[in-house]
């Protein structure tokens, strides 16, 4: 019986480094939009009462696709009353999508319960903002 290679011809290696390459690019223009906007991401945290915040998921990966990927961000609100913290989370996620101009995805800090995600997001996130 002959076996069959994966059919990696030097022609598809090419096409599939290419297209690794501009994977790579994109997550790369995603951590530097978000270095660029840092003055920017600061004044809102600042506005609505944050402690810190931070971004992980593929934002921070070679993964991310602009327009398809959300920015993953994860934020800690100082102490404040339940109506102003209702107000305050909802106005940082509005800021934050005109700011970067994607969809955002804003978690609470000690809101994730599955103890294998949140080991990931502070294994992996990186931080924006710290008051």
């Amino acid at each position: 019986m002959r076996r069959r290679g994966f059919g990696l011809t030097p022609s598809r290696i090419f096409r599939h480094l290419k297209l690794f390459t501009i994977l790579i690019a994109m997550g790369a223009l995603m951590i530097e939009m978000l270095e660029s906007k840092r003055d920017a991401i600061a004044k809102v945290c600042k506005h609505h009462g944050v402690t810190r915040l931070d971004a992980f998921g593929s934002a921070l990966r070679d993964d991310f696709q602009p327009g398809q990927s959300d920015v993953d961000l994860l934020v800690e609100l100082g102490p404040m009353e339940p109506y102003a913290r209702v107000d305050a989370y909802f106005g940082l996620l509005e800021d934050l999508r005109v700011i970067l101009g994607e969809q955002v995805d804003l978690v609470v800090s000690g809101a994730v319960k599955n103890r294998y995600i949140a080991r990931d997001i502070e294994e992996t996130k990186e931080l924006l903002y710290a008051a």
